[in-house]
Protein backbone atom coordinates (compact mmCIF):
# COMPACT_ATOMS: atom_id res chain seq x y z
CA UNK A 1 0.00 0.00 0.00
CA UNK A 2 2.76 2.37 0.62
CA UNK A 3 3.59 2.17 -2.47
CA UNK A 4 0.69 3.48 -4.02
CA UNK A 5 0.27 6.15 -0.93
CA UNK A 6 2.50 9.49 0.39
CA UNK A 7 5.51 8.97 1.43
CA UNK A 8 7.48 5.68 0.71
CA UNK A 9 10.51 4.79 2.17
CA UNK A 10 10.31 1.25 1.00
CA UNK A 11 11.71 2.62 -2.49
CA UNK A 12 15.07 2.78 -1.21
CA UNK A 13 15.25 -0.70 -1.14
CA UNK A 14 14.46 -0.61 -5.09
CA UNK A 15 17.08 1.72 -5.79
CA UNK A 16 19.46 -0.17 -3.28
CA UNK A 17 18.80 -3.14 -5.73
CA UNK A 18 19.11 -1.43 -8.87
CA UNK A 19 22.72 0.14 -7.50
CA UNK A 20 24.41 -3.50 -7.84
CA UNK A 21 22.11 -4.52 -10.78
CA UNK A 22 23.28 -1.81 -13.12
CA UNK A 23 26.41 -0.18 -13.86
CA UNK A 24 24.95 3.58 -13.72
CA UNK A 25 26.81 5.13 -10.18
CA UNK A 26 24.07 7.02 -8.63
CA UNK A 27 25.88 9.97 -7.92
CA UNK A 28 24.44 12.53 -5.29
CA UNK A 29 25.27 16.24 -5.64
CA UNK A 30 25.90 18.02 -2.65
CA UNK A 31 23.31 21.55 -2.65
CA UNK A 32 21.75 23.75 0.00
CA UNK A 33 18.39 22.93 -0.75
CA UNK A 34 16.05 20.40 -2.56
CA UNK A 35 14.59 23.96 -3.91
CA UNK A 36 18.34 24.89 -5.59
CA UNK A 37 18.96 21.19 -6.57
CA UNK A 38 15.24 21.44 -8.64
CA UNK A 39 16.37 25.06 -10.33
CA UNK A 40 19.32 23.35 -11.68
CA UNK A 41 22.20 25.44 -9.70
CA UNK A 42 24.01 22.17 -7.86
CA UNK A 43 24.68 20.50 -11.00
CA UNK A 44 28.93 20.90 -10.46
CA UNK A 45 30.84 18.25 -9.05
CA UNK A 46 34.23 19.78 -10.19
CA UNK A 47 35.24 21.77 -6.61
CA UNK A 48 33.24 19.45 -4.43
CA UNK A 49 32.98 15.39 -3.86
CA UNK A 50 29.44 14.39 -5.21
CA UNK A 51 29.06 10.49 -3.22
CA UNK A 52 27.44 7.59 -4.65
CA UNK A 53 24.86 6.22 -3.08
CA UNK A 54 23.66 2.53 -2.96
CA UNK A 55 25.85 -0.38 -3.34
CA UNK A 56 29.18 1.61 -3.91
CA UNK A 57 28.72 4.52 -1.72
CA UNK A 58 31.73 4.74 0.57
CA UNK A 59 31.62 4.80 4.35
CA UNK A 60 32.43 8.08 5.96
CA UNK A 61 31.28 10.58 7.93
CA UNK A 62 29.73 13.25 5.50
CA UNK A 63 27.49 16.50 7.07
CA UNK A 64 25.87 17.66 3.64
CA UNK A 65 22.55 17.35 2.27
CA UNK A 66 23.03 15.71 -1.42
CA UNK A 67 20.30 15.17 -4.04
CA UNK A 68 19.82 13.13 -6.98
CA UNK A 69 17.07 12.60 -9.47
CA UNK A 70 15.34 9.36 -10.29
CA UNK A 71 13.14 8.43 -12.80
CA UNK A 72 9.67 7.30 -11.02
CA UNK A 73 10.05 3.42 -12.48
CA UNK A 74 12.79 1.29 -13.26
CA UNK A 75 15.36 1.69 -14.76
CA UNK A 76 15.80 4.64 -12.11
CA UNK A 77 19.15 5.89 -12.39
Amino acid sequence: IKRFLGCNHIRSYDYFIESINTVCPFLAVPCSSWANFQEGKCFDCMNQYCPRLGFDAQPGNYHASVYLMTASDRPFC
